[in-house]
């Protein structure tokens, strides 16, 4: 619980001074419309349920996650981030939390309040209960539907695959931890 609240501490000091630098009028580059270059951020949570599958061999291991993306809208549709968050995995005998820092780049397909989304990441994990050593590539996508709860705010939730790569090797092989994710989160324009 404390790793939570830690997280959210440190998103919501991201969130503050993004607000302010947009408001304060850093970033006023407009288009040909009256769409302006700015904030973009969100808090997602999600169960992945572990799956094994014939194209990637590994572990299916569950997992909780709580991840924070902060970055720029580039278009009405277009946003680019950077996130961490914690992913506590789980099974009967082994429990894992991992820091993930990534990439993400997410997708809305129209302006009305209801919308299809599309969401890409990429990054890596580290061990959070081993001094943050090294613990491999993680890739997920996700698609769902955003709902405008007000202009700036809106709710997102949707399913997605995770591919979390461990660098232990088995069988002379890397192995893979894979999920198929379902998330719910608040994102913030």
């Amino acid at each position: 619980m404390r790793h939570i609240v830690f997280v959210l501490f440190v998103s919501m000091a991201g969130f503050s001074f993004a607000q302010n630098a947009v408001q304060e009028g850093e970033d006023d580059r407009t288009s040909n419309s009256d769409f302006k270059i700015g904030y973009s951020g969100s808090i997602e949570a999600g169960y992945d349920i572990g799956i094994t599958s014939f194209w990637s061999p590994g572990f299916g291991m569950d997992r909780e996650k709580i991840e924070i993306i902060n970055g720029l809208r580039l278009t009405p549709f277009i946003s680019l981030g950077v996130g961490t968050g914690l992913h506590y995995y789980f099974d009967f005998d082994n429990k894992k939390t991992w820091v993930p820092i990534f990439i993400n780049m997410k997708v809305n397909f129209t302006e009305k309040r209801l919308s299809p989304i599309l969401s890409l990441s990429g990054g890596y994990s580290f061990d959070f209960n081993n001094n943050f050593e090294n613990v491999g590539f993680l890739v997920n996508s996700f698609i769902g539907v955003k709902y405008k709860i007000w202009s700036k705010f809106s709710l997102n939730t949707g399913v997605g695959l995770e591919m979390q790569k461990i660098e232990c090797f088995l069988w002379n092989e890397p192995a893979y931890f894979n999920a198929m994710t379902l998330n719910i989160g608040l994102s913030f324009n």
